[in-house]
């Protein structure tokens, strides 16, 4: 009889350890679905709030070129009915408001694109970053050596624009510092324009790219104005819709 009250209190302890094991494998599994889904959620919150950020800077960057190319071709036009013949730097006045706009892609932020396996978007997109903070460094030395070009001399002023009287040798003197500033002004405006282009291109890939992504058909779309009131405004994007 004591055997069996042994035999029956082991087969009891058993069976009961069993069970405990059972439900405590059940409820850490559970949790541990839990916490994979929790990270799972916390790197996508993560990776969404980079993607927001490269639109904000997207969404900058675009509407900073619309303004530089608003304010350079509403310079020249307006100089064109006063001096149609006048050199380029004559025409563009210098660039104005070139302080706070260099932009910066993070590397994690560019990560999203080797994550989506679009590595010629994440090219693009550097090479067109690059290329910007370096337009805006040329426009601060094309507006510099101008200014300086044009203090040295007085004007005679008609409305914004004022003719100036040389000696021959004031010319010359002058001269090679007027190549280099009318060379300036060219490059300034067929890279602006080059600049815009891509900007253009770039952003209408943005959305469609993060979407696809993150499987969210919500994610925010890049309103895109048209060619005419994005040079009228000064800005190609003018908010971020759902």
């Amino acid at each position: 009889m004591d055997w069996w009250n042994l035999i029956t209190t082991l087969v009891g302890a058993i069976i009961g350890a069993v069970v405990a094991g059972v439900i405590s494998y059940i409820i850490a599994r559970q949790s541990a679905r839990e916490t994979l889904a929790l990270q799972k959620q916390e790197r996508v919150d993560r990776e969404k709030s980079k993607a927001h950020s490269l639109t904000v800077k997207m969404m900058r960057l675009t509407n900073s070129l619309a303004g530089f190319h608003s304010a350079i071709e509403s310079s020249i036009r307006e100089a064109e009915r006063q001096i149609p013949d006048a050199p380029l730097w004559c025409k563009v006045r210098p660039v104005v408001g070139t302080e706070d706009t260099m932009l910066h892609l993070l590397p994690d932020e560019l990560a999203l694109f080797v994550a989506a396996r679009e590595f010629d978007f994440m090219n693009r997109a550097i090479m067109l970053n690059d290329r910007y903070n370096s337009f805006v460094l040329g426009c601060r030395t094309y507006s510099a050596e101008r200014t300086r070009l044009t203090d040295e001399f007085g004007a005679e002023m008609v409305g914004k624009f004022g003719t100036t009287h040389f000696t021959k040798e004031q010319y010359e003197r002058v001269a090679p510092r007027v190549v280099v500033v009318d060379a300036l002004a060219n490059e300034i405006r067929s890279t602006l324009n080059e600049l815009f282009a891509e900007a253009i291109s770039l952003i209408t890939k943005f959305t469609p790219i993060m979407r696809k992504y993150f499987g969210d058909q919500t994610f925010p779309e890049l309103a895109i104005l048209e060619p005419a009131k994005a040079l009228a405004s000064g800005q190609i994007c003018p908010k971020a819709k759902a």
